[in-house]
């Protein structure tokens, strides 16, 4: 896959249950990549830090690989690592 949209990203490795939640969150600027904030349509690349501010938790992630589809949970350390606190 070329790089994706960082929307379908995030609901590709279940860090959202559904790409419209994603979508919004990454509106209301409760998603940073680096330390900017991102649009939706922004394209993910491997290596990059994503914070995501979701309710009272912070989560960061590393961008490992770039999925086809959504993953099963056994999946998820293949394409990113969790580096939240």
């Amino acid at each position: 896959m070329d790089d994706p949209r960082l929307d379908k990203w995030l609901w590709c490795v279940r860090v959202f249950k559904t790409r419209p939640l994603a979508t919004a969150a990454c509106r209301a600027g409760k998603v940073l990549v680096g330390d900017l904030e991102a649009k939706p349509g922004r394209d993910v690349h491997v290596g990059e830090i994503i914070t995501v501010h979701v309710e009272a938790l912070t989560r960061t992630v590393k961008v490992v690989a770039l999925p086809r589809a959504r993953l099963a949970a056994k999946q998820l350390p293949e394409f990113m690592t969790d580096l939240t606190p």
